[in-house]
This record gives structure tokens, C-alpha cells and sequence, in this order.
């Protein structure tokens, strides 16, 4: 079942969504390992839009959710195209609040270098040492106009849906890109997608980082890896 729901033509002209499944080897068993090591229930950032697919998924390992639909909020306040992304104003929450995990999903590739760096910088507030950021980059020469939308499936699979009747040129931000603009993030995992977007899975250093997890990165489709053998990411 795909649970990104149906759709309708309503027009000749009209472009159906691209909808696509991917195996993923970060998005559901990292989430759920790190669940595992902290042995506490999780405090969950989506920068996406609300799903009712994502919020059970967060629901079986957090009570913490919040859902801050980033680029939407961008978009309705008239920030798109602006040089300055005032993000201190969009994501305020309370100083004591610390995620362990946050979804950025695709929208790294709609923002410039700057605002890249000073989205993270905001987010650095909300972070611990170990907290986990989940980025989906494109590596492709064009991607869709606006950022797509991605449901996690229970059985480690990754949804997704993005328009391709208007596509843009794609920024293509390299491993070496996020190492400038996210210095107090390190980047533990990454995985090329079939569709040309690559997962990547980065950790804040804050002040140690007691576990080391090598930098690797794999292409095509997820290949069969023994998860019990992989090192846990620690929490707090």
C-alpha cells in the first residue's frame, strides 16, 4: 500500500507526482537504533511538512515531536528569495529544549550557502553532543521546484513524492560544502538513492563525541548489511 495516499488528473496538462520507494539503510534503523541506546523515549524535530504516516513512526519512539513545516513557513512569510533567513524567529523554542533527532529532508538543496550556515547555526541551540541530523541532498544537474514529501515506512522504506512538471538547476552541495557550512556537524553516514538524491546522516560534535563511526558512503540500492553489527550513535 502506498501510503502517500492516491491522486487525481484533473487536467489534460496536468503532471501526475513522481512517487517513488526506496530501501533505506538511515532513515528507519538509525532512528531506531539510537532509540535502543539511549534507552529513553526520543525528542524528535521534522523540518517537513506533518504526515500522519511520520508522526506514528515518531510516535512509537518519542513523545516529543515537533513538526515545523520550514520551507512552507519560508514561503507564507515571503523569506523566499531573501538573502537572510531570519530562523531565530521561525524556530524558537524553549532554551532548555534539546532534540536528538532532526529531519531537514530536501530543503538544504532550495537554500543558498548562507542559509544553510545559519539554519545550522540555529539548530546548533537545540542540539546535543550525539544529536543526529537527516539531510536528503541532490546530486543530480536539476531537481523539482520545491522541496518533495517523504513518509517512513515501518519496514526501513522511504516514500517519497516530488513534482517534476518544473524543474530548477540543482546546487549539488558536496560532502566537502557541509563540512564549511556545518562545521559542529560530522557527517557519519551517507547513501546515494536511485532517483540521484543522497541520504546523509550527520552528528553534532558539541563538546566530545565518545564513539567513533567511520564516514562511508555507498551506491545503488540498499545492500545487505548485518545493522546488529553497526556501532550505536550515542545520545545524551
Amino acid at each position: 500500500m502506498n501510503p502517500l495516499g492516491s491522486f487525481k488528473l484533473t487536467g489534460k496538462k496536468e503532471t501526475a507526482p513522481v512517487r517513488e520507494v526506496h530501501s533505506s539503510l538511515i532513515v528507519a534503523n538509525i532512528v531506531s537504533r539510537k532509540a535502543k541506546s539511549d534507552g529513553q523515549a526520543l525528542s524528535v524535530l521534522d523540518l517537513g511538512p506533518a504526515r500522519g504516516g511520520n508522526v506514528d513512526f515518531y510516535s512509537t519512539l518519542s513523545s516529543r515531536i515537533q513538526i515545523a513545516d520550514l520551507f512552507q513557513t519560508i514561503t507564507a512569510r515571503k523569506y523566499a528569495g531573501s538573502d537572510e533567513i531570519p530562523f531565530s524567529e521561525i524556530l524558537n523554542y524553549e532554551s532548555t529544549t534539546r532534540f536528538d533527532i532532526i529531519f531537514l529532508w530536501d530543503i538544504a538543496n532550495y537554500l543558498s550557502p548562507s542559509q544553510i550556515a545559519a539554519l545550522g547555526e540555529q539548530l546548533e541551540q537545540y542540539c546535543h553532543a550525539g544529536t543526529t541530523l537527516y539531510a536528503l541532498v541532490s546530486s543530480a544537474p536539476s531537481m523539482a521546484k520545491q522541496p518533495g514529501k517523504y513518509q517512513i515506512a515501518q519496514d526501513t522504506k522511504l516514500w517519497a513524492e516530488y513534482s517534476r512538471e518544473e524543474e530548477v538547476k540543482s546546487p549539488r552541495y558536496s560532502k566537502t560544502d557541509f563540512k564549511k557550512l556545518l562545521p559542529s556537524f560530522e557527517r557519519i553516514r551517507s547513501y546515494l538513492l536511485r532517483n540521484g538524491m543522497e541520504e546523509y546522516l550527520f552528528r553534532f560534535k558539541g563538546e566530545e563525541t565518545s564513539v567513533s563511526i567511520p564516514s562511508q558512503a555507498w551506491q545503488g540500492e540498499a545492500p545487505q548489511v548485518d545493522l546488529e553489527a553497526l556501532p550505536l550513535i550515542p545520545g545524551k
